[in-house]
């Protein structure tokens, strides 16, 4: 009788516990579906993203659980407890994190902005300080020529160093700049030599052709001195343009002397004629004489008795005379008329007189020669 009894109360309590078991699963799977669903609301309204975390953890524990709750519903039921806390729990901590994110985002957005601002008020003052150093270097460069010939480098530099990306110094630029400065004022220099020379190498040949053209219009008494000074123009042409241009300054004021020579003798020698024939002699017409190293101009006058005056007129200013074939005082008669009007009425002055030869009376035939005149003007 005893052992029916105890049989009948194992099978209730299996059966109870198969009433229990069943009672926790269809509880706990109800918790199970509800936390699923407030997941599903979670990534529904975008928050999962913000407790991408916690969300798949509680993902892995709800598979986990619906495992456990086929063999353990009890266990299962327990572990939901502790799971809806947290279920409950996110979506609250997933909006207060988009919050925050989103907080940090405008935050980082305001910052970020802040940087760019700053940013481009360096990069405009660092553009402004290039454009005072492009300036200033610029400003600097006296040679007008270095800085034409300097324009294709000078672009270069500038979109090298002063583009959108440049990350140089005004120092830097400055360098650069000076280094392209020193470069092309060296190629101006050798420019402005090889102008120089070339219009030095014109002039000379302009220089030079208008002095043989002066030489070429010279004539009378000074034309052999100016041929002379001609022929030594030849050898300009082998000479430093420095040379050359001495030269023909030299050989100027030489040609320019001897053309004096000969218009003051010019001018001698008409005023002798003058006198002559003002004081009644027959006068020839003048002649120029070269014999050797002589470059005289010979006027002879003659009276109709026999007495002559022959006066020769040099190039150095001498002027030699002589008054011969006369009787008695005549000769010095007639010397004192004609030399005293050369000063007074032709303006000659006459200097430094030598006498070479005299006779003091023609008559007399034993008359010996002494010291005569001559006379420099």
């Amino acid at each position: 009788m005893s052992r029916h009894h105890e049989a009948l109360y194992q099978i209730e309590r299996q059966q109870r516990q198969d009433i229990f078991n069943q009672r926790v699963r269809e509880t706990t799977r109800s918790y199970l579906d509800r936390y699923r669903g407030l997941l599903d609301d979670v990534q529904s309204q975008g928050l999962s993203e913000y407790v991408e975390a916690e969300y798949s953890a509680i993902e892995r524990e709800l598979a986990h659980l619906t495992r456990l709750l086929e063999s353990d519903p009890a266990a299962a039921r327990d572990m939901s407890i502790e799971l809806g806390r947290r279920v409950h729990a996110l979506p609250r901590h997933a909006r207060g994190m988009r919050q925050a994110f989103i907080q940090a985002q405008r935050e980082a957005e305001e910052a970020a902005r802040e940087a760019e601002r700053i940013r481009v008020e360096q990069q405009a003052k660092a553009r402004q300080e290039l454009e005072i150093a492009w300036q200033d270097e610029l400003t600097t460069w006296a040679n007008p020529l270095a800085r034409q010939l300097a324009f294709k480098s000078l672009s270069e530099v500038r979109s090298r160093l002063m583009g959108a990306q440049s990350r140089v110094s005004a120092d830097d630029l400055r360098t650069a700049l000076r280094a392209v400065k020193v470069e092309y004022d060296k190629k101006s220099h050798q420019i402005r030599e090889q102008e120089s020379r070339a219009a030095e190498a014109s002039t000379t040949e302009e220089t030079l052709q208008l002095c043989r053209d002066q030489i070429a219009l010279v004539g009378g008494g000074a034309a052999e001195r100016a041929q002379a000074l001609g022929a030594s123009l030849d050898a300009v042409g082998k000479m430093s343009p420095e040379d050359a241009a001495k030269h023909l300054v030299e050989v100027t004021r030489e040609l320019d002397s001897a053309v004096v020579d000969e218009s003051c003798r010019r001018e001698v020698v008409q005023a002798v004629y003058r006198a002559l024939e003002d004081a009644g002699f027959v006068t020839e017409k003048p002649r120029l004489v070269r014999e050797g190293d002589a470059n005289e101009v010979v006027i002879l006058g003659r009276r109709p008795a026999g007495a002559q005056a022959l006066f020769k007129v040099e190039l150095s200013g001498k002027l030699n005379y002589k008054f011969d074939h006369y009787q008695g005082s005549a000769c010095k008669k007639d010397i004192d008329t004609v030399l005293p009007r050369l000063q007074s009425i032709y303006g000659i002055q006459l200097s430094t007189e030598r006498v070479l030869w005299e006779n003091p009376d023609d008559k007399d035939s034993d008359a010996k020669p002494q010291p005569g005149m001559t006379r420099e003007k």
